[in-house]
């Protein structure tokens, strides 16, 4: 299997079944090999190209992981050391170049440019070195994103492959991992073999994302073999996170071998020569595979990893993309949580739920689109644009209108933020679903001629700005639809802005809902003291430890408040002092103030309804440090209500089933 210390990367198993004969599924594809090296090592990296018809140009970015450098050109310690190769080595006319980006020094940009075109095949184009540090792990991502290949027939469309990992491993440990090669039968299950090798020291775990191509699906349960897993259980999840993990500390028995198995079983619509892919391939030592104990139920023991929770029999439970979790104070328990919404709910019925497909919400569309800029030539090398995944009211209601347009308008202030001209971009028409989405396709051509205009230097265009842009309904009553909205902004700097909060609308009042026109002027001062009761629960939580009431306050109502008399300090020196972030626009603070807060005049910021209470959110770098995340300060309907104009309280129905937490 081994070639010059590679192995095929992002393993791909070919299938074939006897059914029927088909058309191979090639398109236009890049895929990498897998590569072996130590600490202090240089490799190359192969780049191989499946492309059906002929080829123009092909583009993308390479993130390294901590543990790999890239190797760079003597003298240029801005472009990567590559190379042509295969099927592009003797083609003159082709241009590889392979560059850092300026911003990260982990992260190259690579402009293929096949002037003449490379013909229809399949095969390696291109290689780049990298090097081993100290830090190198077992096995690390190597991973591919916003990869593009143009066809020389201008008139067919470029092909977006988008993000793939590949592994790099330590080949002191000479992890080795292969699948046998199988044969499928529509309708039959196929038992799919998985090998581990490895040496230098026991391993105890592994893991992969498994993905599997249209008319294949896994049937039956993950079997482990027994002789190299004493105390090991295999589970595959309905997102295709593989486990073998082990329910007490003990290690893979053997270095090399079978060690486990899963089976799948392909329908009439299975394509002959899809893919199977193996992605995120980790193996580890000790048997954690970052799972973090929760408790015992009966005789099983309950972990947890960043989005399974397993039970030691096997059993896991996948979470949704959103959703994480926290250990409550009883025993026998596990809290869900996404944004302000919480579950509570015990082992036994997590253990017992079934997932059941989500009813559609017929009053929306999701609508889901990408506006990144593409590159024109081989001079640009950019990661530009925004993308929105949006529940759109579909109806011609006040209140349907009304959250159409605050979506249009705070995409456009988000978006275009970016480029530091929100003010002066028209608010889209939004009248109805159609017009929206013209709206938007609108603000994505409006938004890559202003990049260009300001970024452009003749045909050359290197920047980086991304803007990631989700909208979802939460809750829908007679009396009020609240929506979710959260962005994450990057434009410069050590890292994105993300910002979240809960709006909402008043069906019967006719408006969205604040601070000033839901709550009692009289118990405004009560109201604030609840929103900081609840918002101290969540500072103890995220500092572990029960803080008093004077530090609590003292330490968010100051957190905006530089830390030196500034009254002396020129305007140059005082702007680096002064809290002023676009986390203040956002939550509607005007303007940056040295002043600390008191309970008195404490903001109340992005008030709303959900069947829980109400909600009010503080964004990252306003009450807390970055690190903290988002703070959700719900205060339940038994205590909110009586500080509040109306009662929103009759809608606990609404709360989310076990359902939207899973998989």
């Amino acid at each position: 299997m081994k070639k010059n210390n590679f192995l095929k990367g992002l393993m791909m198993l070919m299938l074939a079944f006897f059914a029927t004969t088909s058309a191979l599924a090639q398109g236009l594809k890049l895929t990498v090999e897998k590569c072996f090296l130590a600490p202090g090592e240089t490799t190359s990296v192969i780049v191989s190209l499946t492309n059906d018809e002929k080829v123009s140009l092909v583009t993308g970015y390479v993130q390294l992981p901590e543990g790999l450098t890239f190797v760079t050109e003597e003298g240029k310690p801005s472009y990567i050391l590559s190379a042509k190769i295969g099927r592009c080595a003797t083609d003159k006319s082709f241009t590889l170049n392979f560059k850092r980006t300026t911003y990260d020094n982990q992260r190259a940009y690579f402009n293929f440019d096949l002037l003449r075109g490379l013909a229809a095949g399949t095969g390696e184009v291109m290689s780049f070195d990298v090097k081993a540090t100290d830090k190198l792990a077992i096995s690390q991502n190597i991973t591919f994103d916003k990869v593009n290949i143009s066809p020389a027939n201008r008139e067919n469309p470029i092909a977006e492959q988008g993000s793939f990992n590949v592994l790099a491993c330590n080949s002191e440990y000479k992890l080795d991992f292969t699948v046998d090669p199988i044969k499928v039968t529509v309708g039959k299950p196929t038992k799919v073999a998985v090998n581990l090798g490895f040496e230098k020291e026991k391993l105890a775990g592994l893991q992969f994302d498994l993905v599997l191509p249209a008319g294949l699906k896994a049937v039956n349960t993950p079997e482990v073999v027994e002789d190299r897993c004493p105390a090991h259980f295999a589970n595959l999840a309905a997102n295709g996170h593989f486990v073998v993990m082990a329910s007490r500390p003990v290690d893979f028995v053997g270095t090399s071998g079978q060690l486990c198995s899963f089976e799948i079983q392909a329908d009439e619509t299975f394509v002959e020569g899809s893919e199977i892919q193996f992605n995120d391939i980790r193996a580890v030592t000790g048997g954690t595979l970052g799972l973090y104990y929760l408790g015992n139920w009966k005789d099983l023991q309950v972990f947890v990893n960043s989005d399974t929770i397993c039970f030691s029999d096997g059993k896991c439970i996948g979470l949704q993309y959103d959703v994480f979790c926290r250990r409550p104070q009883k025993n026998g328990m596990v809290t869900l949580i996404t944004g302000a919404q919480t579950k509570e709910i015990s082992f036994a019925d997590l253990y017992n739920a079934k997932k059941m497909d989500d009813a559609t919400d017929t009053s929306v569309e999701h609508f889901k689109k990408n506006y990144f800029i593409k590159p024109r030539s081989q001079y640009e090398r950019m990661e530009a644009g925004f993308n929105v995944d949006l529940d759109i009211p579909k109806g011609d209601a006040e209140a349907d209108n009304a959250i159409r347009e605050w979506m249009m308008a705070t995409i456009r202030d988000d978006a275009f933020s970016l480029l530091e001209n929100n003010r002066d971009v028209p608010v889209g028409k939004c009248a109805s679903l159609k017009e929206m989405k013209l709206s938007l396709d609108g603000y994505g051509a409006l938004w890559e001629k202003l990049c260009r205009a300001e970024n452009q230097i003749g045909d050359t265009l290197e920047v980086r700005m991304l803007g990631d842009i989700i909208v979802k309904k939460v809750a829908d009553c007679d009396d009020y639809t609240t929506y979710f909205y959260r962005a994450s902004l990057y434009n410069g700097g050590f890292h994105e802005l993300p910002h979240e909060y809960y709006i909402t609308y008043d069906k019967q009042r006719g408006g969205f809902l604040d601070v000033n026109n839901s709550v009692k002027p009289e118990m405004l001062q009560q109201f604030r003291h609840l929103v900081l009761e609840s918002l101290k629960k969540e500072y103890d939580f995220c500092y572990e430890r029960e803080s008093t009431w004077q530090d609590f306050t003292r330490f968010i109502f100051s957190f905006h408040c530089p830390m030196v008399d500034t009254s002396s300090l020129d305007d140059v020196m005082r702007s680096f002092l002064v809290h002023n972030y676009s986390c203040d626009e956002w939550a509607g603070w005007k303007g940056y103030n040295e002043v600390a807060f008191t309970e008195k005049d404490f903001p109340l910021t992005h008030f709303a309804v959900l069947p829980e209470g109400i909600v009010l959110t503080y964004h990252p770098y306003q009450i807390d440090c970055f690190a903290a995340g988002e703070y959700h300060a719900v205060v339940p309907f038994k205590d909110a209500s009586k500080c509040l104009n109306f009662d929103y309280s009759k809608h606990e129905d609404l709360k989310p089933n076990l359902q939207r937490f899973i998989k």
